[in-house]
């Protein structure tokens, strides 16, 4: 039998990493996998920024 998806959980895909700020790391929808990306446009500003 199948659940119906929880709405309260991301589904697998790469999500900002709570590991290495500044990268994205692969949510399996049920823990980190430790496989990370380098965004195409960082997410975080660097120092200096005005945002």
């Amino acid at each position: 039998m199948v659940s119906p998806p929880d709405p309260s959980v991301l589904p697998p895909g790469h999500y900002p990493s709570p590991n290495r700020p500044g990268q994205l790391e692969m949510w399996t929808g049920a823990a980190w996998m430790y496989d990370y990306r380098t965004p195409e446009r960082p997410f975080l500003l660097e120092a200096g920024d005005q945002g």
